[in-house]
């Protein structure tokens, strides 16, 4: 499984800062108010490199999520403001047992701040292995 850390904003959004595999250990302070991390259950942490500063044309972390955008539970969830307050947020191929949401319908909170578009414009595929 690959996982990536989100640095929260304020402002509703927050910055792609580190992509790992599966079970990595965070820190500590890496965890809500101020990160969240993305699962991305049979996932090979190389699969979505992409997403991993550092950025190019003059943008430090050119990947955001847009959290406030989604829909309410999976926005409070990735918060850390569910019952279980973990910031952890777990996307799959298909909706269902353990999964969060369905990538198809996560990635159009996927922005890229260099084109300003998000993945569902960019018609990204589904990642190889998601289960």
């Amino acid at each position: 499984m690959a996982e990536a850390l989100i640095r929260l904003h304020s402002k509703g959004s927050g910055d792609i800062v580190a992509i790992q595999d599966d079970d990595w250990i965070w820190g500590g302070k890496e965890r809500p108010p101020n990160f969240a991390v993305i699962k991305l259950p049979g996932v090979d942490h190389t699969i979505i490199q992409k997403y991993q500063p550092p950025a190019t044309s003059g943008h430090k972390h050119p990947w955001q999520i847009k959290v406030t955008s989604m829909p309410s539970g999976i926005s409070q969830k990735l918060q850390g403001k569910d019952k279980n307050k973990t910031g952890h947020l777990i996307i799959g191929k298909n909706a269902g047992s353990g999964i969060d949401i369905k990538w198809l319908d996560f990635r159009e909170f996927i922005h890229n701040k260099v084109n300003n578009k998000n993945e569902k414009d960019n018609k990204t595929k589904i990642p190889p292995g998601l289960k």
